[in-house]
């Protein structure tokens, strides 16, 4: 009975290891992106305020979208989400922005079109729409 005591806590400890490891190798390398986590996380209400302050200072586009340029740091932030929320189908990106008009742009989780609203994470990246952030001799843009 002592040696299956003994294979159980071998067990248990050497998932409880697997586990820790998994976590440092999904995104918690040197702590940047936990620390990116704790301290962009935000409330509905403080999301609808940054929504609100872009919708201010929108910028209008005249005809279709293009494409999207999202910036390496959107990107990186996007996958800090997605280390948290692995069952999610994918993300939603909303337009956010300070008073200073600095980007705030807020991903949160998407699962059967739903938003999870559970977290949010305020970006400092960028996501920009095309015509008016593409590069306009690209080979993949229509004249």
């Amino acid at each position: 009975m002592k040696m299956r005591t003994n294979y159980t806590n071998l067990l248990k400890t050497s998932i409880f290891l697997i586990a820790i490891a998994s976590v440092y190798a999904f995104g918690y390398s040197n702590g940047s992106t936990s620390k990116v986590l704790q301290d962009n996380t935000l409330t509905v209400e403080k999301a609808k305020v940054l929504i609100a302050n872009y919708q201010e200072t929108a910028p209008k586009i005249d005809g279709k979208i293009e494409a999207l340029f999202i910036s390496k740091k959107l990107l990186e932030d996007v996958n800090a989400l997605m280390s948290i929320k692995r069952n999610a189908d994918g993300v939603r990106v909303y337009f956010g922005a300070e008073k200073d008009a600095e980007t705030a742009n807020l991903v949160v989780s998407v699962s059967g079109n739903t938003d999870d609203t559970s977290f949010i994470l305020k970006s400092g990246g960028s996501v920009g729409t095309c015509p008016t952030t593409c590069d306009t001799r690209s080979a993949l843009r229509s004249e």
